[in-house]
């Protein structure tokens, strides 16, 4: 993609460095309803064999995106994110969550359970682990990107972090 006016937030994950020989495992894969796996597509032209792995646990959006790209080899599991790192899969050269984060379900506690799941998520990648988050801003407590940032460098060696927009960042952590 070269119009940078057109440019989403799928677009600068996928600059994060994935190739198209990349293998990928999505977690979150129904957000946007597939928008980053469509986005990967129009990069790639199409998905090879055994490369991708769309990880979703709601079922009427694995349904969808099964209906959706159904003429790409990919594999849909209908699988909570913590199932399928139980499940001990291979691993894949990146781990992309998109719109898992979104929520903030866990309020002041929201840092821990990210950096938890960065955590299961690295030991599965091969390159790195590669998520989007919303900075919540609310009168309560205030969901510090910079804060977090840091608090993510003192663990991992090589970090990038991208503000797309307003409350929109990427944060792209490469495996040593």
């Amino acid at each position: 993609m070269t119009n940078m006016d057109k440019m989403s937030v799928f677009d600068e994950i996928i600059n994060c460095g994935i190739l198209e020989e990349d293998s990928v495992v999505n977690f979150g894969a129904g957000s946007n309803n597939g928008k980053f796996i469509e986005t990967l597509i129009e990069y790639n032209g199409s998905i090879q064999k055994g490369t991708f792995t769309a990880v979703e646990p709601d079922p009427k959006r694995i349904k969808t995106l099964t209906k959706k790209f159904s003429n790409e080899d990919i594999l849909f599991l209908e699988s909570s994110l913590q199932s399928y790192i139980d499940s001990e899969p291979q691993n894949s050269d990146w781990v992309v969550i998109t719109g898992v984060f979104d929520d903030h379900l866990y309020g002041e506690h929201q840092h821990d359970y990210v950096d938890s799941v960065i955590q299961s998520s690295i030991g599965i990648a091969n390159k790195g682990v590669i998520f989007s988050i919303k900075e919540e801003m609310d009168t309560d407590f205030k969901y510090s990107i910079i804060y977090f940032f840091v608090s993510l460098r003192n663990t991992y060696e090589k970090l990038t972090l991208k503000k797309f927009s307003d409350g929109i960042y990427i944060f792209c952590i490469f495996k040593q």
